[in-house]
């Protein structure tokens, strides 16, 4: 089959991605015409829109920091929706089948990646656990601007009060502030709910 699968270095698994066959970076990405394309770049939802108006093909597409509802309804090529880029201690990845043609192919890519999918019934806004994690992340980011503790003490209460598996700081260090703040940012300005309105000492660090 003649795929293609992208990426860029701020999804977290890029270098491993970058050693797949048929990669080809997302700034190196020139040939549209394939029978498949895999995205696995970390993206706001207009450079996504760009990306997919070149493609007539299939798609698979890591939606971790976009309105994946929307994306779907705008683009009917999209045929499988996943969540990779936020780190799962247990390895797990969230999948919205809209289609099942490429369960398969998709399933041996998650075994390279030494993923393990979880079937949702819907993408929403960052699937579940993305934005879940990222309003702790950006709780942990106001206590630590309300100087209310060192990001060292934050992580340490995280970690033995809650038995979380990281620290809410280093968990989003981990994921990149970049991709925390933008997936913040597209909560917000889908919902308009505060809930979602980034901690400006974390927008400040994301830059």
């Amino acid at each position: 089959m003649n795929k293609i699968i992208i990426s860029n270095p701020q999804h977290p698994l890029f270098e491993q991605i970058s050693k797949l066959e048929n990669f080809v970076s997302l700034e190196n990405l020139t040939d549209q015409s394939c029978e498949l394309l895999i995205d696995f770049t970390a993206q706001d939802s207009n450079a996504k829109r760009k990306l997919f108006k070149k493609f007539n093909c299939p798609i698979i597409s890591d939606l971790s920091l976009n309105d994946g509802e929307s994306l779907l309804k705008e683009f009917r090529n999209i045929e499988i929706a996943i969540s990779s880029v936020f780190p799962s201690p247990n390895l797990k990845a969230e999948v919205f089948y809209s289609l099942m043609t490429y369960k398969n192919e998709l399933l041996d890519l998650f075994e390279k990646l030494d993923l393990k999918p979880i079937e949702v019934k819907a993408p929403g806004i960052g699937f579940i656990f993305g934005r879940t994690l990222v309003q702790i992340i950006n709780e942990a980011w106001f206590a630590l601007e309300d100087e209310l503790a060192t990001e060292d003490a934050i992580d340490t209460a995280m970690l033995f009060g809650v038995n979380y598996p990281r620290g809410p700081l280093s968990w989003g260090a981990e994921a990149g502030l970049k991709n925390t703040v933008q997936l913040l940012e597209e909560l917000f300005s889908t919902t308009n709910q505060n809930r979602y309105k980034v901690c400006e000492k974390l927008k400040e660090a994301s830059l």
